[in-house]
């Protein structure tokens, strides 16, 4: 669902009219298109960058090369620059490639580029954006705020499958799942506003509230009890 980050933002804002302080996200939404949507917005983005680059350990990544910025080029530690290659659309990145035959001689080739071919380092359109999301999540702020995703955005669907019966659909076609889907979010909403209320020491603004919404449950489809919050 990383392609529909940019449109659950803007639904938030149409039906809402509040702004977004701040996203926190798995690596899953961590796409150049991402990034530049929220840089562009203004919005901090907390967000582990979506990996395309080698993986292997036990093969030196980015992290080794040095950017030049006044020179668009990386610089390995063998001292080569590898210059701006190609620019590669679908990824929305650009490749810099060292010059060709620099590597099958060089002193760093077991632990750059064991295949002897011309080393490459991918870098993104949106990478002073990456970077600093990057230095947000290793700050203590950005460490608790992937530590509050997991406990409430994985809690809320542990919940859903466990309270809600959504371990199971309960009818067939697109559709009628994502009307399901809503309800049961509506219904986790209107659970979570209550006990809002009622922590706020608002008990009888919640119990107003819970007890108009029960006489509308014919209406609205949501069931709802005492009980259950």
């Amino acid at each position: 669902d990383e392609h529909l980050l940019t449109e659950v933002l803007w639904q938030h804002w149409r039906l809402s009219r509040l702004g977004v302080p701040e996203v926190v996200a798995d690596a899953k939404y961590g796409t150049t298109v991402n990034f530049l949507y929220l840089g562009q917005l203004g919005i901090p983005a907390i967000i582990p960058t979506t990996r395309f680059d080698n993986m292997r350990k036990d093969i030196w990544g980015r992290e080794h090369f040095l950017w030049l910025p006044e020179e668009e080029a990386y610089r390995c530690p063998a001292g080569q620059k590898l210059r701006r290659y190609a620019n590669m659309l679908p990824t929305r990145r650009v490749k810099y490639q060292a010059p060709k035959g620099s590597c099958a001689i060089c002193a760093f080739r077991e632990q750059c580029v064991p295949s002897g071919r011309e080393r490459s380092v991918h870098r993104s359109w949106a990478q002073g954006f990456v970077e600093a999301a990057e230095e947000r999540i290793a700050s203590p702020v950005g460490k608790q705020r992937m530590v509050e995703r997991k406990v409430r955005v994985e809690g809320a669907f542990a919940l859903a499958k466990e309270l809600h019966g959504l371990r199971r659909t309960r009818f067939r076609g697109r559709r009628r799942v994502q009307i399901q889907l809503w309800l049961t979010a509506a219904a986790m909403n209107i659970k979570k506003a209550v006990r809002t209320m009622a922590t706020a020491g608002r008990v009888a603004a919640a119990a107003s509230f819970l007890l108009w919404l029960r006489a509308r449950r014919h209406a609205t489809g949501i069931r709802c009890s005492l009980l259950a919050l």
